[in-house]
């Protein structure tokens, strides 16, 4: 027997809800790293003492290793999440090396894949337009700019209406909330 149940009619003009998780592709581990990154940070001393508020289940990983970021992708593909919104450090840090890995294994969950834009040395408004250029060879075209305040409001706003005329979406803090 077959059951069929009908979707709710979306509202006029009504924006479709996606579900969307930040993703933090940071930690390594020495088999895979060569040194525990990420997890030791603050003075704790993995294996046994993580900086992180739960303890692994499946135990301490690396973001490198293609089968975890895989599982990861289809846990949140199951948990039913839309997008995710993965940290990244600049051109070079070990965020940008794992993203094709992220990208593919989340496209394959057919997960969307949106960049955190995180306040790396040296990042400007400038550079951030720059790096709007270069994740959206990932195919990326949503960005989440973490503590756009370091940079006046004026220094974004016509970097901001040219990546709007490129169909890019940018979300960063507001002192404004509810607006």
């Amino acid at each position: 027997a077959a059951v069929s149940v009908a979707a709710p009619a979306a509202q006029p003009g009504a924006v479709p809800r996606v579900a969307s998780i930040f993703y933090y592709p940071w930690y390594g581990t020495p088999a895979t790293d060569g040194a525990w990154v990420h997890w030791g940070q603050n003075g704790h001393q993995p294996p046994d003492d993580v900086a992180a508020a739960y303890y692994p289940a499946r135990g301490l990983y690396s973001s490198s290793a293609a089968d975890v970021v895989q599982s990861q992708m289809d846990q949140i593909r199951d948990a039913g999440i839309d997008e995710i919104s993965s940290s990244w450090w600049g051109k070079g840090s070990p965020e940008d090396q794992r993203l094709g890995l992220v990208v593919a294994a989340a496209s394959r969950d057919s997960v969307a894949v949106a960049a955190h834009i995180e306040p790396y040395p040296g990042r400007s408004v400038a550079s951030v337009a720059a790096d709007v250029a270069y994740l959206r060879g990932f195919g990326i075209h949503t960005f989440y700019i973490y503590r756009a305040f370091d940079f006046a409001p004026s220094d974004w706003a016509p970097v901001l209406d040219a990546l709007h005329k490129q169909s890019v979406t940018v979300f960063a803090q507001t002192g404004l909330p509810g607006l």
